[in-house]
């Protein structure tokens, strides 16, 4: 099984003023905790960065991180955690925000109509603002009810299109989503838009000093007011500029960073508003962090350099070059290196006094005197003035540590806080409000896991796919049948107990069970099971297109089809077959039956295998030929654990010992094993739907054949040599004889008379399936387009629709092909459809689809949909029509996932 990919660190914090604090998020190995490249995107955007680190600038959007080879994707929570000087506010999982700390500076929750749906807030120094999905803002604390100096103005409270808040001392700025900025607050400078700056419509971002803002504009501009002395005014120079790409402050000062790396800074020069000489030539600054009076400057080479009062690095740390992260109290500056240790310089109360021997960390957050290391085990080890002393017990399993002016928040793995710090400003544990622990999550679990595709059935294997209900990108899950133990982790999975249900599952999301096989297909009809476990029919009624009345027609668990009749199983162990012409009477011993777990057919015949580990067979009741028996040896054995079929009478069983034996109709030459073969005990399954061929599978991956072998279909000497063979396919359909093996390094192999395999699709090595129309192989790709090959004498056949993409399941039928893409629309080809008429008909309802079947006799399909409706069209010309008369009672009445029934 894959480890899991574990995702560290708090998102940013938009806390009042310099407080403000952007964090750095890691991607480690759940089981090694090593770093991991990981893809980093936000809600609605493409990828974002691909690295084991994120700095996060958006903490109101959420956030995803995969990497390849690790279950589904990590759906990060936008910031729910922060606070101003006296109290923290904190997002439950239902979207609401509650508060706790100094009553009269926010630490009363809020009450307000359009407390819900919140996705960020910001502070004033003694109150709280949140931002609604809705483009509402409210605030509550100091000063903010009606009347109030800090109370929203109507015009502000009137608008629905805010997407982000930034708080100053006693101001806060709300950006538009058309590019536009708003503020209010007390009377203070920094509370007034200027109007020139109220006119624009393209500024991006916001940040505050304690009383004063700066607008970065997608011009590259910037634009600042408020209080001089604050930074809120700027040089001409630094107006001018158009290449600022980012912008951070201290109390009383700013510092931008341009594109060609440089940085500038304006404001109080004793704050870090004057760059030094020395990093004014600098030019592969990476980015920027404040504290209250001073900047630190992270390099490209992985240096820091300082500027304002706690500019001093020592000697020793102006040589690291393997800085990650820069995190500041008010009077130490705390750094990150590549390798999990961690570094200090300036006061030592404050933080700069490091815990001996601390290592394997992976974040860093601080308050305005304390620091707070998270380590990849989940542990945090805290120091300064306010330490993680006696809270080792508690401080297990921590994804994320934010902080206020003078507390910490830690969430951990079971959504529960674990608080410390100034008991008046938030660090209480008594205080924290009881319906939020358990109900703030560092994670949101993904919506129920999307999987596509039909069950297989025992004449041709399917697989299936996990998808991402967002991106509609396959993604690795755990996929289980329901009852075994034995879980197989990958994107796509290969349905070898397709009678079972089958649990689907990543750790972020609930479990998808898709209901064992309930479509089967018989020459010119098919069958369906209900949701309440009875059989349905249609087509043609010699073929047993009709519903069966016996009154075993209930807890119907599995169908199994030959090429005339189908054959179900129910719940009690008992057999009912119904048929039209070709008359399959189930032998009166065999009917009598109640432990049958497995039914199968092929040709003129059937197979059950019973829960005693023995095998009973019958044949047409009507037919010239004598009746179909066992062999007596075959007969007599009671440790066979899965039976197999090829397409034309012959069966194959597979015993405890993981020995193979075989039998059939006469005249075929996959009825008996060779006696090299019938001696390995090492086989672990045996492919189905071979042209009077087996293939069996060895534990070793590699693989043995017996049975036909005229018309290229002998086993190759190269083929039989590989050793890492991890599937084989085979059909039969049309009299075609194809036959491929999967390998592990992605490649595959084929052999039979169909054609040879194109160099350029033997050289591929991202295939992740393969299916035949009989003719015509299709190979469908990771990245979702399909290639083909095969043996037909008009070059259209091996043209793929223009434009497919976004395939995730191919299907076929005997004549043709169909794609189901990831939005759920098919795209179909082939033989199925040869008039307008019915193209004109079928085409526009092929949408909302989950699986398709394809009939290994005709050229013709039916899929099931999410609504639970059944739609088949194509079949063989003067019997087309009877296979789409599906029957009423089963539309809206079967399931493809157990948890819609």
């Amino acid at each position: 099984m894959a480890s899991s990919l574990k995702i560290m660190g708090a998102r940013s914090q938009n806390s009042t003023s310099y407080l403000a604090a952007r964090h750095r998020l890691v991607a480690l190995d759940s089981l090694t905790l090593l770093p991991v490249v990981a893809e980093w995107n936000y809600e609605g955007e493409t990828v974002s960065a691909i690295n084991s680190a994120f700095t996060d600038i958006h903490p109101e959007k959420k956030l995803y991180a995969r990497a390849a080879g690790y279950m589904g994707r990590v759906p990060l929570n936008p910031a729910n955690i922060d606070g101003n000087l006296f109290a923290a506010v904190a997002r439950k999982n239902d979207g609401t925000v509650t508060s706790w700390g100094l009553d009269s500076c926010g630490g009363v929750p809020p009450v307000s109509t359009r407390n819900h749906d919140v996705i960020s807030f910001a502070g004033f120094n003694q109150a709280l603002c949140a931002l609604n999905t809705e483009g509402q803002v409210f605030d509550w604390g100091f000063e903010t009810g009606e009347g109030g100096q800090l109370a929203i103005p109507d015009d502000i409270a009137a608008l629905r299109d805010i997407v982000s808040i930034r708080g100053a001392k006693n101001a806060m700025v709300a950006l538009r989503a058309t590019g536009q900025v708003v503020a209010w607050g007390s009377e203070t400078p920094a509370a007034i838009v200027p109007a020139e700056i109220a006119a624009l419509t393209d500024i991006v971002d916001i940040v505050s000093s304690d009383d004063a803002f700066v607008a970065r504009r997608a011009t590259g501009h910037i634009v600042a007011w408020g209080s001089g002395e604050y930074g809120g005014s700027l040089s001409a120079e630094i107006a001018l500029l158009t290449d600022i790409v980012d912008v951070q402050s201290t109390f009383s000062a700013f510092a931008a960073r341009r594109e060609n790396g440089q940085v500038v800074a304006w404001g109080n020069s004793a704050q870090g508003g004057q760059v030094s000489a020395m990093v004014a030539e600098l030019s592969d600054i990476k980015d920027i962090a404040g504290s209250v009076d001073t900047f630190v400057a992270r390099r490209a080479t992985g240096h820091v350099v300082a500027w304002g009062v706690n500019a001093e690095l020592s000697a020793e740390i102006a040589l690291l070059d393997d800085i990650v992260d820069v995190q500041m109290t008010d009077g130490a500056v705390i750094l990150l290196r590549a390798n999990g240790h961690v570094v200090a310089w300036g006061d030592v109360a404050s933080g700069a006094a490091l815990p001996t021997a601390l290592s394997d960390v992976v974040a860093l957050t601080t308050s305005t005197n304390s620091v707070a290391a998270l380590k990849s085990d989940g542990r945090v080890v805290g120091w300064g003035k306010y330490s993680t002393e006696g809270l080792l017990l508690e401080l297990q399993n921590i994804a994320a540590v934010y902080a206020n002016r003078d507390s910490f928040f830690a969430i951990n793995a079971d959504s529960e806080l674990v608080v410390w710090g100034n008991k008046g400003s938030g660090g209480n544990m008594a205080d924290v409000p009881k319906d939020l622990q358990g109900n703030i999550s560092y994670t949101t679990p993904i919506d129920q896991l999307k999987v596509m595709g039909a069950r297989s059935n025992h004449m041709v294997m399917k697989r299936l796919v996990a998808l991402d209900p967002e991106t509609l990108l396959p993604v690795e899950a755990n996929w289980r049948y329901v009852g075994e133990d034995s879980v197989f982790t990958g994107k796509y999975f290969t349905d070898t107990g397709w009678a079972k249900r089958l649990e689907i599952k990543i750790d972020n999301s609930a479990p998808v069970i898709l209901n064992a096989l309930n479509v089967a297909c018989q020459q010119w009809s098919y069958s369906a099971i209900k949701k309440d476990g009875k059989v349905v029919a249609w087509g043609t009624d010699d073929s047993g297109g009709y519903t069966p009345t016996d009154v075993r027609n209930k807890n119907v668990l599995e169908i199994g089809s030959n090429s005339f009749a189908p054959c179900a199983r129910n719940a009690s162990g008992q057999l009912f077959a119904w048929f039209g012409q070709n008359k399959y009477v189930i032998p009166a011993s065999i009917a009598a039956l109640t432990d049958v777990v497995k039914i199968i057919g092929s040709g003129n015949t059937f197979t059950a295998l019973r829960a005693n580990g023995s095998v009973v067979t019958w044949n047409k009741s009507d037919t010239l030929l004598p009746p179909f028996t066992l062999p007596p040896d075959i007969a007599a054995l009671s440790d066979i654990v899965d039976i197999y079929t090829s397409s034309f009478g012959s069966y194959a069983a597979l015993r405890t010992t993981r020995q193979v034996v075989a039998w059939g109709e006469n005249g075929y030459k996959s009825t008996s094993v060779p006696d090299d073969i019938a001696v390995l005990t090492d086989i672990v399954s045996v492919s189905e739907g071979g042209n009077d061929i087996f293939i069996a599978m060895r534990s070793n991956h590699s693989i043995v054949q017996w049975g036909e072998t005229a018309g290229h279909m002998a086993l190759p000497d190269d083929i039989a040599a590989l050793t890492d063979i991890v599937e084989v396919r085979n059909w039969a359909w049309g009299g075609c004889k194809d036959n491929v093996a999967f390998r592990s390094t992605g490649h595959i192999v084929y052999w039979g008379n169909g054609s040879v395999l194109p160099a350029d699709i033997a050289a591929l090595t991202d295939i992740v399936d393969v299916q035949s129309n009989g003719t015509v192989l299709g190979a469908l790709r990771s990245d979702g387009t399909v290639v083909l090959w095969g043996n037909t004498v008009n070059p259209k056949d091996l043209v793929v629709p223009e434009g497919l993409s976004d395939v995730v399941i191919l299907a076929s039928s005997c004549g043709a092909f169909a794609a189901l893409r990831s939005d759920g629309t098919v795209v179909r080809w082939g033989n199925d459809l040869v008039g307008f008429d019915d193209i004109r008909f079928i085409e526009p309802q092929l949408n909302n689809i989950c699986a398709v079947y394809g009939s290994p006799y005709d050229p013709a399909f039916c899929v099931l949909k999410n609504d639970h409706s059944v739609l088949a069209w194509g079949g063989s010309r003067g019997m087309r029509y009877q296979v789409w008369d599906v029957p009423a009672d089963l539309q809206g009445n079967i399931s493809y996932e157990v948890s819609n029934v």
